[in-house]
């Protein structure tokens, strides 16, 4: 069974407005950003204030397409948006030696300078909801509000190479306003995440090696020391008796 959700904005002259923001009814001269259709603003006192279609029968994708044009509407305006971090650690053993070798590195987390956003733009087999440009480079936005990012999607999206942010706005409201929009798609930090930065691969391989690196030198440095050990048990060996005994007494801390 098929749920429609009441639509949250409505364009007016090409812009994405909130129900308490036009003329009430038919007068807002809004149409729904799924299906372009004529819209009713319902700004009753009883019900959430919500616009709905005028002719009957409903659009399927009214609510989302709402959701991700206003987003883009909001990155347009706001012209920033929070990335989350990147981390990549490697923890290494070598069981010959019994050493062990760990290394993390990360990249910190940050507001991104956007210049640039397309909505819902095909680019093969995939279609992203948003597109943005930053630091002249693009990279998507997936925004997940009852369909998240799955398997079949994620390695189409891996094969472009390009990075891919997802984030869950399942927490919205019934109805929600621009400002909790805004809110949940630019500034919050636990509701993202990247599907795929090619970033994170190059960092994961750079922590690799380093932790290699360090392993090598952890095993070399057992080896050396068992080296050592053995010179010092030939040593040993050759000496006299009064020699091995004033070795043993020095270890009690017997002159």
């Amino acid at each position: 069974m098929t749920v429609y959700r009441k639509i949250p904005f409505g364009i007016l002259d090409g812009r994405l407005l909130q129900p308490d923001e036009v003329l009430r009814g038919l007068a807002c001269n809004c149409i729904c950003p799924g299906c372009g259709s004529r819209l009713v603003a319902h700004q009753g006192e009883k019900k959430v204030k919500h616009f709905a279609h005028y002719a009957k029968g409903e659009c399927v994708r009214g609510f989302e397409s709402a959701i991700h044009k206003a987003a883009k509407q909001i990155l347009l305006e706001y012209k920033k948006i929070w990335v989350p971090p990147i981390y990549a650690s490697k923890l290494l053993h070598d069981r010959t030696e019994n050493v062990v070798a760990q290394e993390s590195q990360s990249i910190g987390g940050r507001f991104v300078d956007i210049d640039e956003v397309e909505v819902e733009k095909s680019l093969g087999e995939v279609v992203p909801d948003l597109v943005l440009s930053a630091l002249g480079k693009k990279f998507f936005v997936e925004v997940a509000y009852t369909h998240f990012v799955d398997d079949a999607k994620r390695s189409k999206l891996e094969k472009l190479g390009v990075a891919t942010l997802e984030i869950d706005l399942s927490g919205l409201s019934e109805v929600p306003s621009m400002s909790e929009l805004a809110r949940l798609v630019i500034e919050d930090t636990t509701n993202r995440a990247w599907i795929f930065n090619p970033k994170e691969i190059e960092l994961t391989q750079r922590v690799a090696s380093v932790a290699k690196e360090k392993l090598n030198k952890a095993v070399a440095g057992e080896k050396e020391k068992k080296q050592q050990y053995r010179r010092w048990v030939e040593q040993y060996i050759k000496m006299s008796n009064e020699g091995k005994l004033t070795i043993h007494l020095k270890q009690l801390g017997i002159k």
